[in-house]
């Protein structure tokens, strides 16, 4: 169970590769905190990224990022740069940091509380044996699971580059889907994770495979708690997924979220999204995804700024254009010329001639007011409180998303 004010989030992120380094800092906004499964520290210090390799690790040690992975992934250089990937690599700028806060943190008795986190071994491959030994007649439809031609669309990307080296033997086959499937369920629980963030919908789809295991004792019985927690996990990583879509959409204004994570905006990102979490759990929609498009934008397009009205524009604003007037000294003859241009005209010639004050600029939509509706996006996309102008530009934004999904 989480701590009150945290979201913990998981994400094998190099499973994803290109599409996953390059949404780490949203899946750090929607996070407290995001846990993320052995990254390459060769792609974390390429600096293709919007992260630098110093604002990574000030967010590990300041808890925003947990690192979890196998305690030799952490620890032994000569095994990742013997690794045949090229991603294992062993870089010191980042490495060198994350073990000496790995050999810092292991003393530390609530493993929640260490910021990079040594996972038990691994399991996956003698629970995968064991499965299909017990259960050889699921041999064929977890072959077909991982070299149909739907498998693509039905397990994670790395899992699928994986299948596609093996000799076409089912067992093989079999067995390699099978401890992946029970080495990702294991990571997401050793980390504490709420969800894992899935940045593609054919993760989604595995999960739902997942929790079809049947329990009936046995191999299958070490697999329980993740088959139980697979069906609320295909919900909340499909809710993930979308809210990551959107901060997607939200940011071209600044990629650089160094004054968002940590501060207030990140704390109001990460209990709205928890919420939305908690009304997910309980109501299993079956639609997760129109349902995380839609809470945003109803909420913005739902919130009221101090009561503001369009049709109470013209009333509100005529007493205060009266007494500008008089104030300065506008012959009526200039203000009908002035009436006639456009709102940000009156605004102008005003504010030249007479301090408006805050109440019309907050009326007008130029002053942040009170707004009670989400008041995150604003922080994440601007630095700065809702407006109306800013409510319109981000209910633009997200509709053309809300279209593309369409």
């Amino acid at each position: 169970m989480s701590e009150p004010g945290s979201f913990p989030t998981f994400c094998h992120i190099s499973q994803y590769g290109q599409l996953g380094y390059e949404n780490l800092h949203r899946m750090l906004a929607v996070s407290s905190p995001l846990n993320v499964w052995a990254p390459s520290s060769v792609e974390l210090a390429s600096g293709r990224w919007p992260i630098s390799v110093g604002q990574l690790l000030r967010y590990v040690e300041q808890g925003h990022l947990r690192i979890i992975a196998r305690r030799e992934w952490l620890t032994d250089r000569r095994k990742r740069d013997d690794h045949p990937w090229e991603g294992a690599r062993w870089c010191p700028p980042v490495d060198d940091a994350l073990k000496a806060i790995f050999e810092n943190d292991e003393s530390e008795p609530d493993p929640r509380r260490r910021r990079v986190l040594a996972a038990r071994e691994e399991d996956g491959a003698r629970w995968a044996r064991e499965y299909v030994d017990s259960h050889p007649g699921e041999v064929d439809r977890w072959y077909r699971i991982g070299h149909g031609s739907r498998a693509g669309d039905r397990i994670p990307a790395g899992t699928h580059e994986a299948v596609q080296r093996l000799p076409d033997d089912r067992r093989k086959v079999a067995c390699a889907v099978l401890r992946d499937a029970y080495n990702h369920g294991q990571a997401i629980i050793d980390a504490d994770a709420e969800c894992p963030v899935l940045l593609a919908p054919s993760d989604a789809r595995f999960l739902k495979i997942i929790s079809s295991i049947p329990a009936d004792g046995g191999p299958t019985a070490r697999i329980g708690e993740q088959r139980r927690l697979a069906r609320t996990h295909h919900n909340l990583g499909t809710l993930t997924r979308t809210l990551v879509e959107d901060l997607g959409r939200l940011e071209p204004r600044r990629a650089d979220l160094a004054d968002f994570i940590g501060h207030e905006g990140h704390t109001m990102l990460v209990a709205w999204f928890a919420a939305l979490a908690e009304e997910v759990k309980r109501e299993d929609p079956r639609r997760v995804d129109e349902k995380a498009s839609r809470a945003l934008r109803d909420g913005l397009a739902g919130g009221r700024f101090d009561g503001f009205s369009t049709a109470g524009l013209g009333r509100r604003l005529a007493p205060t254009l009266d007494f500008a007037t008089a104030a300065v000294g506008v012959s009526t003859a200039a203000l009908g010329v002035a009436l006639s241009q456009d709102t940000l005209g009156v605004l102008g010639m005003l504010t030249c001639a007479y301090d408006v004050g805050n109440g019309l600029g907050k009326r007008l939509g130029w002053i942040p007011a009170q707004f009670d509706g989400p008041q995150w996006p604003f922080l994440y996309m601007y630095g700065k409180q809702a407006t109306q102008r800013r409510r319109r530009e981000v209910l633009q934004r997200l509709d053309v998303g809300e279209a593309g999904r369409d």
